[in-house]
């Protein structure tokens, strides 16, 4: 954007703000906020210099995951997602893997941790066997693992006190249970009939969630179950989702044993990966390397993406000189039968099965588990220290066939089964990883619109440590139009299922000093065919740099852009006023400053400042900004309150910012703001006993440039809407 352009955009800002442009708009408050935050940023970095602290971290610690959330917040991108609720399930689940207990972890554990190696692993694991973790700085006295390392692993993991020791069978138990009740405030129009006419939603605007959790060394078993706002619930066992699970997990031949509902992810993640992954969201070091993780319970709340059944992996015999060489062969095999929603098109045909959670409306319970999908799956799998190699072969079948649409998944017919080879190559600091993938049943599965006939799928890299202090990594993918795995999810442009895409990706982490980290990355990709709702193959890319400098002990500054840019298409009149579609492109650029500043044991602070700017072929461009401060108070260990407040104003939806939010323990908040307005939320944590605690969360935002909020049965009256979430957490 040019400089007069640039002072053009401030100078209307300005006057629309002050109210001397334009409709008059009563905010008087949202200057004099900017303003104070403006100057409370300079008074952090007048002042961080001198003020001591006892650099004491309110960090992932096994009982609060705030700050691990917020690093999911920013490194995944919702704009990767159809919908928030599909977000808000892959975060989930996420949510549900980390952080690890460096206390109790196995290596397989461990190794889930990004950035981990099975050096820094083992290293962790000779260090307990003679001493505990008190906290996570205890890391930095592990030979091999320095300050850097720390900061970097200590998003992820927890120090968690080890369990007390039991004998046989009951080793280690323990056990957890969540109650959680959350309502937005007033309620939507969808929940109030007119003119003698029904409500449109069929229950409650309450949101109630509920999980029980027992586990041992060996065992673990859990029950989830939710309802959603505007579902039916009646009580006790009217909770529309439920999801339970029993576990073993063993060192014998049997590794591990599941019976209900758990994840399945394998190779590169191209024939049968669940939702748990990073993305390009990652580290950018090694964010196209996915590191298989076999067969897990699964416990979150998320209701597209998991098997329910049973599943088993077991570890096979080998002789001897192959044993002391440290290979090992793992056999995996699951099935899963379990019931769907689709929407039916005519007769006996369906579109594919909807990710979408709820069934509030007449039209949602009507379809509800209207399909049954069986899901047979297995994989073998040779490791050695220095090298694997897998085969992996899922079978997908429904009991209705799918007539696909322009606009969702290219799946076609009733079934389809995929097959792939992933090898991995350790030489010294080199790592060599792909996988190769394929459609063997040609005549049920089609790409897009019906075309395209290349039913493989490629994902291969490089990773690299060189020189010291620098990391690397470089990958390729190519999937072809043709191909679908329905449970596939492997690297690249968007989450989900790997088709109708190739690209490269490079990225880096550097360390050019102690306290300074940069880390980046590179895409760029291409369609060969047309995309969902598209008549154009399409290409772009995207470019990301992060910026973190450790002032000193308890301050940190972070700074971070990211900027994509992708083909699209729009409507025009030709000179016959014929409507007709023609390629063009959109971009967009987003920037965030924020610190972190740990003022003493009680108090931290976290400022921050985000802008976006939004292009579109054609259109002028639109922009966006944020401010946004929180504040941690923990007054005892039993006590502690987050506050936190924003302003923010963008030009229209297509420059709509993210806001994090601090929430209930477990529970992801990324508040999606567009329009003028503010917002503010408070979390009270209280925790009498070491087994009790209990939180409420009160959120409030404010529009100054609508007369109501939200659209269609979910908007509500008033350009004011709060929310209230209560949440206790016993721990046996």
């Amino acid at each position: 954007m040019a400089r007069s352009q640039a002072s053009d955009w401030f100078v209307s800002r300005t006057a629309k703000i002050s109210g001397t442009a334009g409709p008059p708009l009563k905010v008087p408050g949202l200057l004099l906020m900017a303003l104070l935050h403006a100057l409370f940023l300079c008074l952090t970095l007048l002042l961080s210099a001198d003020t001591a602290h006892s650099g004491i971290h309110f960090g992932a610690d096994g009982r609060d995951r705030a700050e691990l959330v917020q690093h999911f917040s920013h490194a995944i991108d919702p704009e990767d997602f159809e919908s928030m609720e599909d977000w808000e399930a892959y975060v989930q689940e996420l949510m549900d893997l980390f952080p690890v207990n460096i206390n109790s972890a196995s290596e397989h554990e461990l190794l889930l941790i990004p950035g981990m190696t099975r050096r820094l692993a083992d290293a962790i694991i000779t260090y307990r066997k003679d001493r505990r973790f008190s906290s996570i700085d205890d890391l930095s006295n592990v030979p091999g693992i320095g300050p850097v390392t720390t900061e970097m692993l200590r998003p992820w993991v927890s120090a968690g006190s080890q369990r007390r020791r039991h004998r046989g069978w009951a080793k280690g138990i323990g056990a957890q249970q969540f109650f959680r009740f959350q309502q937005s405030f007033p309620a939507a129009s969808g929940y109030y009939g007119s003119d003698g006419q029904p409500a449109h939603f069929a229950g409650s605007p309450a949101r109630l969630y509920h999980r029980q959790t027992v586990s041992t060394t060996g065992i673990s078993a859990n029950l989830t179950q939710v309802k959603l706002p505007g579902e039916p619930y009646n009580p006790p066992y009217g909770f529309d989702f439920t999801s339970a699970h029993l576990a073993y997990q063993g060192s014998g031949m049997f590794r591990r044993i599941v019976i209900g509902d758990y994840s399945a992810r394998f190779g590169q993640g191209l024939v049968l990966w669940s939702n748990a992954s990073f993305g390009k969201g990652g580290p950018a070091h090694t964010a196209p390397f996915k590191r298989s993780q076999g067969v897990t319970p699964y416990r979150s709340s998320g209701q597209t993406r998991f098997f329910r059944g049973a599943a088993a992996e077991a570890s096979v015999p080998l002789p001897r000189y192959l044993r002391q060489t440290g290979s090992e062969l793992i056999l995996s095999a699951m099935r899963s039968s379990r019931y769907r929603s689709a929407v039916e098109v005519e007769g006996d045909t369906i579109r594919p099965p909807s990710g979408n959670p709820y069934h509030r409306t007449e039209s949602e319970l009507a379809r509800k588990n209207n399909v049954r999908e069986i899901v047979h799956g297995a994989n073998i799998s040779w490791s050695h220290p220095n090298w694997k190699l897998g085969i992996t072969r899922v079978s997908y079948r429904l009991d209705r066939p799918v007539l696909p649409h322009p606009n969702s998944s290219p799946f076609n017919g009733a079934k389809h089964q995929a097959s792939g080879l992933d090898g991995l190559l350790r030489i010294g600091p080199i790592r060599i990883f792909g996988e190769l993938a394929r459609i063997t049943n040609r005549s049920l599965v089609s790409g897009p619109h019906g075309a395209g006939d290349d039913k493989t799928a490629l994902s291969a890299g490089i990773m690299a440590a060189y020189p010291d202090g620098a990391e690397w990594a470089l990958a390729v993918r190519d999937y072809g139009p043709g191909y679908w795995s329905e449970y596939g999810n492997g690297f690249g442009e968007g989450a989900g299922v790997p088709t109708n895409q190739s690209g490269w990706y490079l990225g880096f982490r550097l360390r050019p000093a102690a306290r300074l980290h940069l880390s980046g990355f590179l895409d760029r990709f291409r369609f060969p065919e047309p995309t969902r709702g598209n008549i154009w193959p399409g290409r772009g890319w995207e470019a990301n740099l992060q910026v973190q400098y450790r002032q000193r002990t308890g301050l940190q500054h972070q700074f971070g852009v990211r900027y994509k840019e992708r083909s699209t298409e729009r409507e025009i009149l030709d000179d016959f006023h014929r409507r007709t579609r023609i390629p063009g492109s959109t971009g967009r650029l987003t920037g965030r400053y924020q610190i972190n500043w740990q003022v003493h044991q009680k108090l931290f602070l976290r400022s921050r400042i985000e802008a976006v700017m939004s292009a579109l072929s054609g259109n002028s461009d639109s922009h966006g900004i944020a401010f946004s401060k929180s504040v941690r108070w923990q007054q005892t260990r039993k006590l502690r309150v987050d506050l936190g407040w924003s302003l923010f104003e963008t030009d229209d939806f297509s420059a709509r910012l993210y806001q994090y939010e601090y929430d209930l323990a477990q529970v992801m908040t990324s508040r999606m703001l567009h329009g003028l307005g503010r917002s503010s939320y408070t979390v009270i944590r209280f925790q009498p006993l070491n087994w009790l605690l209990a939180e409420m969360k009160y959120a409030r935002i404010r529009y100054f440039d609508r007369p109501a909020v939200g659209s269609g049965h979910d908007q509500t009256p008033g350009p004011v809407r709060s929310e209230l979430g209560l949440q206790i957490r016993l721990s046996y």
